[in-house]
C-alpha cells in the first residue's frame, strides 16, 4: 500500500504500474481506493473497464448476499462505503458508460434515502469532506 501511495504522489505511470494497480484492486479497501484513484488520475477507466467492472460486480454480489432486497442502500453500510463515497465525490463511475450493471451505477447520493446514516454521507459531500486527498 505504501508503494501505491508513493507512486500516486510522484505521478509515475506506465503499463507495468497500471497492471500492478489492477492486480491490487480488491486486495483490501484502501488498496482498492488507491488503485481506483491511480486509474482515475491516469484516465484508465475506459481502457481498464473489464477489470474495474469485475470489481464492481464483486461488490454488488457482496451487497446482495449481505443486504438482500436493500442491497443498493446496504452497500453504504458495508466495508465498501469509502469506495462508494469516493466514487460519488471524485471518480464518477456511476456516470461512466459501461458500468451500468455494476454497483457503481447505484452509488449516487442524488437519490432519496430513508436512512439517516446515508443522509450523513450526503452531508459530508455537501461540506466537501474528502477522506483521501491525493
Amino acid at each position: 500500500m505504501w508503494l501505491q501511495f508513493i507512486i500516486l504522489e510522484l505521478g509515475i505511470t506506465s503499463q507495468i504500474i497500471t497492471k500492478y494497480f489492477l492486480q491490487l484492486l480488491g486486495d483490501s479497501i484502501l488498496c482498492s481506493v488507491l488503485s481506483l484513484e491511480y486509474l482515475h488520475k491516469n484516465d484508465c477507466f475506459v481502457s481498464c473497464k473489464n477489470e474495474i467492472k469485475a470489481f464492481g460486480l464483486k461488490i454488488k454480489e457482496y451487497s446482495k448476499e449481505n443486504y438482500d432486497s436493500n442491497w443498493k442502500d446496504g452497500v453504504w453500510f458495508s466495508k465498501y462505503w469509502l469506495i462508494m463515497y469516493t466514487d460519488y465525490k471524485r471518480w464518477k463511475l456511476f456516470e461512466t458508460k459501461g458500468y451500468g450493471n455494476t454497483i457503481f451505477a447505484h452509488s449516487s447520493l442524488d437519490k432519496d434515502f430513508t436512512c439517516n446514516s446515508i443522509e450523513l454521507m450526503k452531508d459530508l459531500y455537501e461540506f466537501e469532506i474528502d477522506f483521501i486527498n491525493l
